[in-house]
């Protein structure tokens, strides 16, 4: 290969390798969602992804209504662990259009996020995170504890 086409082959894998190139896609195992309540929701980052836990909610499919108070989320042992390099942005994907969405560190701050059915967000430190969203059939929150490295 001569030189141009060896500047051309390292700026490809430059770009394949690069930490912004590829996002991992849905989780490939289903989620255990209710098929009652909100969609499942999921989260990735730039090498893994899983499904969000469900938490409380209130949600309206058809003519029905269901809520759900989920208990005191520090002890569930359901709750995903989503390993993400200090710095690194996420991306959380809701299967509806959320009208507003937020994220609130458990016992700690609260961030508004840009509505939208994929909203990027950059953790700020480890700990229990409870995702929210809005929509026009009622609310949903999610949970994930999050290990930065």
């Amino acid at each position: 290969m001569g030189r141009l086409g060896d500047v051309v082959a390292i700026a490809f894998a430059a770009v394949a390798l690069s930490p912004g190139a590829t996002w991992p896609g849905p989780p490939s195992a289903s989620s255990h969602a209710s098929s009652l309540g909100p969609p499942p929701a999921w989260v990735e980052t730039h090498t893994n992804s899983l499904w969000l836990a469900q938490s409380s909610s209130c949600w309206r499919r058809g003519t029905h209504t269901v809520c759900a108070d989920d208990f005191t989320p520090q002890l569930r042992t359901d709750i995903p662990v989503l390993r993400v390099r200090r710095g690194a942005t996420v991306r959380i994907h809701f299967r509806f259009a959320p009208q507003a969405a937020s994220v609130t560190k458990f016992r700690g701050p609260h961030e508004t996020l840009r509505p939208a059915r994929v909203v990027e967000w950059r953790p700020p430190q480890s700990g229990l995170f409870i995702i929210s969203a809005l929509a026009g059939r009622g609310n949903a929150s999610y949970l994930a504890r999050v290990r930065l490295f």
